[in-house]
């Protein structure tokens, strides 16, 4: 699959899209998770993307998004 952004750009476009906010607990975020993740075919992809804190994309791993938020 071919890049449409630059790794600095695609992050600039994902952090500001979802204006810093974590997708999982709303505070500051500013790391980038995969819904889908990629160890389980995911793709790097904004509709695949979210803002996440450093906390909740550590805690994620590998799950899926809605495993996580389940928990």
């Amino acid at each position: 699959m071919r890049r449409l952004y630059s790794n600095k750009d695609f992050r600039r476009y994902i952090l500001t899209r979802d204006n810093y906010t974590c997708y999982f607990c709303g505070l500051y975020g500013d790391t980038i998770d995969h819904l889908l993740p990629r160890a389980k075919g995911g793709h790097t992809t904004p509709v695949n993307c979210v803002c996440a804190c450093n906390l909740c994309n550590q805690a994620k791993a590998d799950q899926y998004a809605d495993e996580f938020m389940g928990k």
